[in-house]
């Protein structure tokens, strides 16, 4: 008898890389109830400016350099850094102009259980709305 994956496991490849602002791109890896897993690659120079959402956010420095502004101060993250930022806290995030790029794996979790929305697209929509490049 065939085995079945586990509710939640992707069945198909990872979607490819999409570029989902100037100098970011970003690959959905999984996606469970109420969790998405994502890499992003950010391009020196690039700016998320400071927001909030309902979830929380993970991230690992996989490589490169950042800055990471929450309200309580910033800190400057470097490879194997990682960050945790509880929902509706303000947050920022920006690479150095002349860096090399930054691989980040972030990790977004509402805490929903079972028909919880998806992730994926909120973390998208956020993305493509507070991304910019330094003029």
């Amino acid at each position: 008898m065939p085995r079945r994956l586990a509710k939640g496991i992707r069945e198909q490849p990872a979607p490819r890389w999409t570029e989902v602002g100037p100098g970011v791109r970003m690959r959905p890896m999984v996606e469970g109830s109420g969790t998405a897993v994502v890499f992003y690659r950010i391009d020196p120079g690039v700016v998320f400016d400071a927001h909030r959402h309902d979830f929380a956010e993970l991230g690992v420095v996989l490589s490169g350099q950042a800055r990471l502004v929450v309200e309580s101060g910033e800190r400057e993250l470097r490879e194997g850094d990682s960050f945790y930022v509880p929902p509706s806290v303000e947050h920022g995030f920006s690479v150095p102009d002349g860096a090399s790029p930054v691989m980040l794996l972030d990790v977004s979790v509402t805490g929903g259980g079972p028909g919880d929305p998806r992730v994926t697209p909120q973390v998208l929509e956020f993305t493509q709305e507070i991304v910019r490049r330094r003029r």
